[in-house]
């Protein structure tokens, strides 16, 4: 998404990603740190979509689960200040399912501009001079309204629904989930 004027460039000069990755053994942030991306998830009431299919939910299963090698996290900062935090899974064939938190102070506005820096940061996200990724998809529980609105504002388009496709942990049900997606081109 390049060119999105210049309010959302003087914006996205303040955002900050950070991929939680060890480098030569040291990890870029400390498991107290991403164990408080989960503390703060659940005390503004935004966990009941983080690990939705996990039935023992918790900062231990949260932790565990972001620091697995199949999972990417991003933690995002605007203005020097922790706005939220990204995460892909089922990465394989230039496509990876997208998972994202803002918190509730980012909300609106600011949260369009920075949804739509942290899309096309990480589809443009380069290994060797070719990208990871052609395709992010976003699949998402139809009860949770709030991303299902948000997601087209930052860019991703609907694809479709599908009946009984997430496990549903608080439920103990399968249930129906919207698709989008944000493609290279």
């Amino acid at each position: 998404m390049a060119g999105h004027g210049n309010q959302e460039s003087g914006v996205a000069d303040s955002i900050k990603i950070i991929p939680y990755v060890k480098q030569d053994g040291i990890p870029s942030f400390r498991d107290s740190e991403i164990v408080y991306l989960w503390e703060k998830a659940v005390q503004e009431n935004l966990d009941n979509f983080i690990l939705f299919d996990i039935v023992e939910k918790n900062k231990t299963s949260f932790l565990y689960y972001m620091k697995h090698v199949n999972i990417q996290l991003f933690i995002i900062f605007f203005k020097e200040k922790l706005a939220g935090f990204v995460w892909l899974s089922d990465t394989f064939s230039k496509k990876a399912n997208i998972h994202g938190i803002l918190f509730k102070e980012f909300w609106g506005e600011k949260a369009i501009m920075i949804g739509r820096f942290v899309l096309n940061s990480i589809i443009n996200l380069k290994f060797k001079d070719e990208f990871l990724y052609d395709v992010l998809v976003g699949i998402i529980p139809t009860e949770n309204l709030s991303a299902c609105s948000f997601v087209p504002k930052i860019g991703m388009l609907y694809s479709g629904e599908i009946p009984f496709f997430l496990f549903s942990a608080k439920q103990k049900k399968q249930v129906p989930a919207h698709f989008f997606y944000y493609a290279r081109g």
